[in-house]
């Protein structure tokens, strides 16, 4: 199992870089002391076999002990911090869609709904429109426009989008269909398929009522 992937994919959008040692720092609360960095170690390596000078073979060896040491008890840490992302700072967007990819199909958006559901105050703009998204595939309507509804209060433009559509084709309620293209129109004027929406709603609400 190569632990970077697992790293990057969880860690990537939250730490400088996912190097072994960063990942200790940061998960398991080590920092190496007077460590010889790994890039030295073919350096010292050919020191000796070329020249046979064994000074720095040593740190070599305790370079690949503490990895080794490391490599071990990461995969516990790794899973904690999937289970319990706040208190590791872990990307929730990104532990949901590895759920999603690892189960495939129904059950991977079953798992991955219920996990962004359970950690929706941590998520960002991104985690909520995908909660959205994975709510409206489950035909829970009431999530996803409420999450459309509070998105779009910060001006999210995806969001209003999502809610016209919403109104218009599932709601009949043409009236506020218009309103949110409004609201599209007015961050974006020369927007085609705004301004065919309106224009669609419009000759609607101007036809007569039966």
């Amino acid at each position: 199992m190569d632990l970077l992937h697992v790293t990057r994919r969880i860690f990537r959008s939250r730490w400088p870089d996912c190097r072994l040692q960063t990942a200790e720092q940061r998960l398991l609360g080590h920092a190496r002391i007077g460590d010889l960095p790994g890039s030295e170690a073919p350096r010292a390596w050919f020191e000796w076999v070329r020249h046979g000078r064994d000074d720095e073979l040593a740190a070599v060896c305790a370079h690949n002990r503490q990895d080794l040491l490391s490599l071990a008890v990461l995969p516990a840490a790794l899973h904690r911090s999937h289970n319990d992302p706040a208190s590791a700072g872990a990307d929730v967007l990104a532990c949901a869609r590895h759920q999603r990819q690892a189960l495939k199909g129904e059950a991977g958006d079953r798992s991955a709904f219920e996990y962004l559901a359970r950690h929706r105050p941590l998520l960002e703009t991104q985690g909520l429109l995908e909660l959205a998204r994975l709510a409206r595939r489950r035909r829970r309507w009431d999530l996803a426009v409420e999450l459309w509804e509070q998105l779009a209060a910060a001006g999210v433009s995806v969001a209003i989008e999502h809610l016209a559509k919403y109104y218009e084709h599932e709601e009949r309620d043409l009236e506020r269909a218009l309103e949110a293209t409004a609201r599209l129109l007015a961050g974006a004027p020369c927007d085609r398929d705004h301004r065919r929406r309106a224009a669609r709603l419009r000759a609607r609400l101007a036809r007569p009522r039966r």
